[in-house]
């Protein structure tokens, strides 16, 4: 984990700017938290999940499922979290992909 001697505000542009060191972090209202990957069984059951969930709202075209998706939630201090399974309603989906990269506003968390 990144050391935090001294207790910093983070923003999404200074965690943007960190070494790839294969963890995964998260902010909570401008705290860096490293969050940790998940067990066999927690993996397991967001893999059916999505699967499930997935196929759901595909068929009735109600928006998209997916995981490890960048969600900011506030500014200022600054928090951006990650949800194992996130649905985002088809009205408030991206008009294009780049959009996506950090998705402004909550999902629907599982």
């Amino acid at each position: 984990m990144v050391s935090q001697a001294v207790e910093q505000i983070w923003t999404i542009e200074r965690l943007e700017g960190l070494d790839d060191n294969g963890a995964r972090y998260e902010l909570l209202r401008g705290k860096l938290i490293e969050v940790p990957g998940p067990e066999y069984q927690h993996w397991y059951i967001i893999g059916r999940l999505l699967r499930l969930l997935g196929n759901f709202v595909d068929v009735h075209k109600l928006g998209a499922v997916g995981t490890n998706g960048a969600f900011m939630l506030r500014r200022n201090p600054d928090t951006l979290l990650i949800p194992d399974v996130a649905y985002v309603q088809a009205n408030r989906t991206p008009p294009n992909d780049a959009d996506w990269d950090i998705y402004i506003g909550a999902p629907v968390c599982v």
